[in-house]
């Protein structure tokens, strides 16, 4: 979508709720996500709202897999599953 600043039109609050709903149902929302952020046709609000949430969501995942991957070293440094006796 080519926008000049004359012809520039906001999203409307129902087009927001419509967005928000339609990203709430759960594997439709992610593709419609992707779809949004990289189409050439969507409004320009709706497409950069949908890239910055997908970078917030990489940055999520990426800090996830390390707390994963740090918990997996932790559990395999420390034998946690017999606890040691003391007499």
């Amino acid at each position: 979508m080519n926008i000049d600043s004359r012809s520039y039109t906001p999203m409307t609050v129902g087009n927001w709720l419509l967005t928000f709903l339609i990203l709430a149902i759960p594997l439709v929302g992610f593709v419609m996500q992707l779809v949004w952020a990289f189409s050439g046709e969507t409004h320009p609000s709706k497409k950069t709202f949908c890239q910055a949430s997908l970078i917030i969501l990489l940055i999520f995942v990426v800090i996830g897999v390390g707390f994963a991957v740090l918990a997996g070293i932790f559990g395999a440094t420390h034998n946690l599953s017999q606890p040691t006796l003391t007499p």
